[in-house]
C-alpha cells in the first residue's frame, strides 16, 4: 500500500480484497480560506498526474457547497471557492456518488431561528467507475454529536461475475408499451446536477433500472421464463 499525505489529505493505493483492480483513495479536509483551497486543488491536480492509471475515489470535507440547494439558512451564494472546486472535479472527471438517505451533513448547532444546514461533505469518483457493472452508493450515517455527520461509500460488485450483465431483451421491442415507455422515462426530472457526460450516464442508469422494474412488474421476468422455456427442450 502505497501513502502519500499532506495537512490536508491523506492519499493510499489500495487493492481490496478478492478484488483484481487497485485503487487510489483520497481523503480531504479542505481549508477554509480561498487561496489555501487553491492550493489543495493544484496539490490533489498533482498526485492525480502521478497515479493516472487507476481508478479515483475522492472523499472528505470539502468545505463548499455546489449549488444553492446544498444550503438552507444563511447566505445561499457559490462563492469563488466553490467555482473552483467544480473545475477541478470537472477537470479531473470526477462525478459525485449522492447519498440516498439524506443531503446535508453539516449544521452550525443552533437553534432553529438560526440554524444552517450545508452539504460539506461528500464523495467524489471517477466518470469511468460509474460505467462499471457495479453499485455505487454513499449513505449518510446517524449524528453523533459533532456538527458534520458522517459519510459512508459502498461499492459492491466490482470483479464479481456472479453478477448477470444487463442487455436489452429483443422481446422487449415487441410490446406496444416499450417505445413510449422509454420517452416517458427519459423526460423524468432526476433532479442532478453535474456535467453532460454524468447527466447522461444518470439518465441511462435511470433507464436501466425502471426497464428492470418494468420486466420484472408489468412484462413479467423474461429471463426467468426464457430459462424455463429451454429447459423443456
Amino acid at each position: 500500500m502505497h501513502t502519500k499525505a499532506s495537512r490536508n489529505y491523506l492519499s493510499v493505493v489500495i487493492q481490496p480484497v478478492g478484488v483484481s483492480e487497485t485503487f487510489l483513495v483520497t481523503n480531504v479536509y479542505d481549508p477554509q480560506k480561498l487561496e489555501d483551497k487553491i492550493k489543495l486543488l493544484e496539490a490533489l491536480s498533482v498526485l492525480r498526474s502521478r497515479q493516472t492509471r487507476m481508478p479515483w475515489i475522492m472523499g472528505g470535507d470539502f468545505n463548499v457547497i455546489k449549488s444553492v440547494s446544498e444550503k438552507n439558512g444563511g447566505t445561499r451564494v457559490l462563492n469563488k471557492g466553490s467555482l473552483a472546486f467544480q473545475t477541478f472535479t470537472d477537470n479531473m472527471n470526477l462525478v459525485e456518488s449522492d447519498s440516498n438517505n439524506g443531503l446535508f451533513t453539516w449544521n452550525n448547532k443552533r437553534g432553529v431561528e438560526a440554524l444552517e444546514v450545508s452539504k460539506l461533505d461528500r464523495f467524489m469518483i471517477l466518470e469511468e467507475l460509474m460505467f462499471l457493472n457495479s453499485e455505487i452508493t454513499a449513505k449518510v450515517l446517524p449524528f453523533g454529536g459533532s456538527d458534520h455527520w458522517s459519510i459512508q461509500l459502498e461499492i459492491k460488485g466490482i470483479d464479481s461475475p456472479r453478477n448477470r450483465p444487463f442487455r436489452l431483451e429483443n422481446i422487449w421491442l415487441s410490446h406496444s408499451d416499450f417505445i413510449s415507455n422509454i420517452e416517458k422515462w427519459w423526460a423524468e426530472d432526476l433532479q442532478i446536477q453535474g456535467s453532460k457526460m454524468y447527466l447522461l450516464q444518470k439518465s441511462l442508469k435511470h433507464i436501466k433500472f425502471r426497464l428492470k422494474e418494468w420486466n420484472r412488474k408489468d412484462f413479467g421476468n423474461i429471463f426467468r421464463r426464457n430459462n424455463q422455456w429451454k429447459s423443456k427442450f
